[in-house]
């Protein structure tokens, strides 16, 4: 099973570091420290910002997304958010390639972007 490709051990110290807890301890340590240091920030007055949410995903659930939305929004970057209804992690993105390439086109090309489908999203969770 795809649960026996996690070694528990790495699993658990990641999860302990993540939370905070005392048991912090390797190599969940190292790991999450990697991470941290490779976080990319949002620049104001940057690059525009698609980003498409499928409202059946159960990777990165609807109210996770809204507060990425929502940081993205309060740090000043130009955000676009487009909602599919049917649509789950895997499938989001061949379901909208079509919207991503005309939306890039009109950014690049100094147009209008089309409209796409924004349903309202849970609070950020």
């Amino acid at each position: 099973t795809f649960g026996s490709l996690i070694d528990e051990t790495f699993r658990q110290t990641t999860l302990d570091c993540a939370a905070g807890k005392p048991s912090c301890a390797e190599p969940g340590k190292s790991y999450l420290a990697v991470q941290e240091a490779n976080v990319l920030t949002a620049t104001k007055g940057g690059a525009p910002v698609l980003a498409i949410q499928g409202l059946n995903d159960t990777v990165v659930p609807p109210a996770t997304f809204r507060c990425v939305a929502d940081k993205l929004k309060t740090e000043g970057v130009d955000t676009t958010v487009c909602t599919d209804a049917q649509a789950a992690y895997l499938s989001v993105v061949d379901r909208n390639a079509k919207t991503m390439l005309g939306w890039i086109d009109a950014k690049v090309d100094g147009n209008a972007a089309p409209t796409c489908a924004a349903a309202v999203l849970p609070a950020c969770q």
